[in-house]
């Protein structure tokens, strides 16, 4: 992937973006992950995942904490990946940004 195609991906968004520090569970074959979102918008996720196993194209399914609330299962389709373990998604569920965030149930 190319500097001028990073550029493109990351600057074609037009609405909100919030900048975060918690943590997603990406659910997958019956196993639970722990990623990190660093920012999150109406349409997506950034995520962190530092083994780089994922590839664009790849549908996930991801349980969001929310502020006082049970967690949100959301799906969603991996736009870009870059080599530093950046993961770009663009949900396909809805994204209610107002209430993402929080601590993680036990």
């Amino acid at each position: 992937m190319t500097a001028e195609h990073i550029w493109r991906v990351e600057n074609r968004r037009t609405g909100r973006r919030f900048t975060a520090d918690f943590y997603a569970i990406e659910l997958s074959g019956g196993a639970r992950y722990l990623r990190r979102v660093k920012n999150f918008s109406d349409e997506g996720l950034l995520l962190e995942n530092p083994l780089a196993d994922a590839f664009p194209g790849q549908h996930v399914e991801l349980e969001l904490p929310r502020q006082g609330q049970l967690p949100l299962r959301v799906e969603g389709e991996i736009v870009y990946v870059t080599p530093e373990g950046r993961i770009g998604i663009r949900v396909t569920s809805p994204l209610p940004v107002e209430s993402l965030g929080g601590r993680i149930p036990r």
